[in-house]
């Protein structure tokens, strides 16, 4: 949202589980069109609707999210931004001790600081399992 938030467009659909589309509502507003496709049981399992009903749903929603397109306003998380996040490992945070822009926190917490969503470092945003 921060990164869309950044050149003035808006997030205007989340799907996902049930808790990524309360914490879309949470940080977007009640505007924001979401489609729960599934329900988290624990860390490796969900309960999910069929993908054939999941696309549908997904469908549907997309359709209702571009039909107010001023239904939610550009995210600006102001400006100095930080992203923060957590790792449930602390071999995570390990591979990123030498990334550039990423502060260790402590064992499995990182920060990145810029002066806009976009300068953030591209490894806090993606993780240490992504390639550039």
């Amino acid at each position: 949202a921060a990164l869309c938030g950044n050149w003035g467009v808006p997030v205007l659909l989340v799907t996902g589980d049930s808790a990524t589309c309360d914490e879309g509502k949470a940080l977007l507003g009640s505007g924001l069109t979401t489609v729960a496709v599934k329900e988290g049981l624990g860390r490796y399992s969900a309960r999910q609707f069929p993908a054939a009903r999941a696309r549908e749903m997904i469908e549907q929603g997309a359709k209702r999210a571009l039909g107010d397109l001023k239904a939610v306003q550009p995210y600006d998380p102001g400006s100095p931004c930080t992203i923060d996040v957590e790792y449930k490992v602390t071999s995570a945070v390990d591979k990123l001790r030498r990334a550039h822009g990423v502060e260790i926190v402590d064992a499995r917490r990182i920060r990145s600081t810029a002066r806009r969503p976009n300068g953030l470092s591209a490894t806090s945003i993606r993780g240490p399992w992504s390639r550039p």
